[in-house]
């Protein structure tokens, strides 16, 4: 069973649901307006970003085009000199891989531990 609702009461019902609607459209242009600044933002970041990148990519293009200009350069040059001299281009090789088979070798070495005995130490020899 229900009760009949007072006049005073739907007065104050109908009050309460007036400010509920008030409120909730104020809390729809806020967030309307909040979303619009975002979204704002988000497209300068966006355009900001993109030229960022293209000027990234337009310096990278103008580096290998000198990395590129610099190791014909070299490559032409010692086409030069290999000309010019080829007794000392032979002897520059020679010793080139040497000092490198001397590296290797060094660096292939197992590394012997400073606390190892030697063996013939140990026997008082």
């Amino acid at each position: 069973m229900t009760e009949p609702v007072s006049s005073n009461s739907r007065t104050s019902i109908d009050a309460l649901s007036a400010s509920a609607r008030e409120a909730a459209a104020a809390a729809r242009t806020r967030i309307g307006e909040t979303y619009g600044q975002a979204r704002g933002k988000v497209v300068d970041i966006a355009g900001s970003g993109r030229d960022l990148a293209q000027s990234g990519v337009a310096a990278g293009s103008r580096a290998a085009e000198r990395s590129r200009s610099a190791i014909d350069k070299a490559v032409f040059s010692t086409r030069d000199l290999v000309a010019e001299r080829p007794l000392t281009a032979i002897a520059a090789g020679i010793a080139a891989g040497v000092v490198l088979g001397f590296l290797a070798n060094q660096l292939s070495k197992p590394k012997q531990q400073d606390d190892e005995i030697d063996e013939s130490d140990s026997q008082g020899a």
